[in-house]
């Protein structure tokens, strides 16, 4: 037992020290524009950890809010994760984007941090002394909440600024796409300096850059910036900071005011047929959906 909490204890110090070394040599790089409720944004949960809001239109904001511990993922904030991402799978896509907003609706989601560091990651204090069964629970629900960003019929966005390891890296990989602040959005999967692995934190990896390259991220544990997480196709778009609020914004804008049941279905289409092993399978997927789809109906008839 001691052998095992002195592991996940140095686990912990890992993740802690790998974030706050790259913290000193980016002092000047935290970030501070994240204002709260500067949007008139109404508030549907505030802790010390998180907040959870969502917006008149239909935007749903998860922001990681514990700079002081690194926006460790701990038990209960990946409970609670799980539990309203939950409630936006099993919800309903308006038929058309102009459909009046009803209470409740989320029409996109986006996930950001407040501070230096985007997420280190687990907080090892949920596996200090656990069983292996409380452990894998910690695992379990960690793995529904990565799945469940991509299963939503919205769209999921990660906003990273500052440094994304390991967990939050996973985390900020599993949404559908990631926005990184160039001066700032570091990624780095560090298990293998203290004789781990970062085993579920590269199951997005490798969906996103390749098996080869996740491998090289994983065995090698190197830091890569914004410009190289676009490069090898882990980040969709680099954003310089002057630019950062103000196009996170209007892409978040965009996805509420498009969304509907054809972008729902394209969503998962797109996914499914991804997910097919042959040419043939994935044909068939898309033919499928093409021939059901309203928005078809809808290019046809506006033509």
């Amino acid at each position: 037992m001691w052998q095992r909490r002195s592991r996940w204890q140095a686990l912990q110090a890992l993740y802690r020290s790998t974030a706050s070394k790259l913290e000193c040599h980016r002092a000047r790089t935290v970030n501070t524009h994240l204002k709260g409720d500067d949007r008139g944004i109404s508030t549907m949960k505030s802790t010390d950890t998180h907040a959870i809001h969502r917006d008149e239109q239909g935007l749903l904001t998860i922001r990681l809010t514990c700079g002081k511990r690194h926006n460790a993922l701990s038990k209960p904030i990946l409970q609670e994760l799980q539990d309203i991402l939950e409630q936006c799978a099993s919800s309903h896509a308006p038929e058309e984007s102009s459909d009046p907003v009803q209470n409740g609706d989320v029409r996109a989601i986006l996930l950001e941090a407040t501070g230096p560091t985007f997420s280190s990651g687990h907080d090892f204090r949920d596996f200090q002394g656990a069983s292996q069964h409380e452990q894998r629970e910690v695992l379990q629900i960690c793995g529904n909440v990565n799945k469940l960003l991509t299963r939503v019929p919205q769209v999921s966005v990660a906003a990273v600024t500052g440094n994304c390891l390991a967990g939050g890296a996973q985390l900020a990989a599993s949404c559908d796409l990631l926005l990184a602040e160039r001066e700032s959005a570091r990624f780095c999967f560090p298990g293998v300096r203290l004789g781990g692995f970062c085993h579920t934190p590269a199951v997005p990896l490798v969906q996103r850059v390749g098996a080869r390259k996740a491998l090289e991220m994983t065995v090698l544990a190197r830091e890569i910036d914004a410009d190289e997480a676009f490069r090898i196709g882990l980040a969709n778009l680099v954003v310089p900071r002057a630019e950062w609020r103000v196009t996170v914004d209007e892409m978040m804008a965009q996805l509420v005011a498009g969304f509907n049941k054809s972008v729902a279905d394209g969503k998962r289409t797109l996914y499914a047929q991804a997910a097919a092993r042959s040419l043939d399978e994935k044909y068939e997927i898309a033919t499928e959906a093409m021939v059901d789809s309203k928005s078809t109906q809808n290019v046809s008839s506006a033509l």
